[in-house]
């Protein structure tokens, strides 16, 4: 689980087996701990964001497309919301995800400051 080169500072360190992790070096060996990556937390939360707007867009698209019958606006708007709900759900729970591992990072170098 060790990288080839350990680190002399402790800390967390990107998990060189995976790049989603990073791992906790305590000085003297690797404690088993880990952690989302916090850079890519947030990324994925940015790219659930565009994807709840392409959706949201596409779903306008298509009711402006159909403004001559009202029954292909209100299929357009239907199936547009029950597509946009969900990438709503992920896009909140990721951006909450990537906030609190971001404030677990902030805590961390408080903790080492003290």
């Amino acid at each position: 689980m060790s990288p080839r080169t350990e680190p002399t500072e402790p800390g967390w360190y990107d998990d060189p087996h995976t790049s989603n992790h990073q791992l906790y070096w305590n000085g003297t060996r690797w404690t088993g701990e880990t952690r989302p990556h916090p850079v890519r937390a947030r990324k994925q939360a940015r790219v659930a964001g565009w994807v709840l707007l392409a959706i949201i867009i596409a779903a306008l698209i298509g009711m402006s497309a159909n403004s001559e019958n009202w029954i292909g606006r209100a299929m357009f708007f239907m199936f547009g919301g029950l597509a946009a709900f969900p990438a709503l759900i992920v896009f909140v729970s990721l951006n909450r995800r990537a906030n609190r591992i971001e404030q677990d990072v902030l805590d961390d170098a408080q903790d080492a400051d003290t």
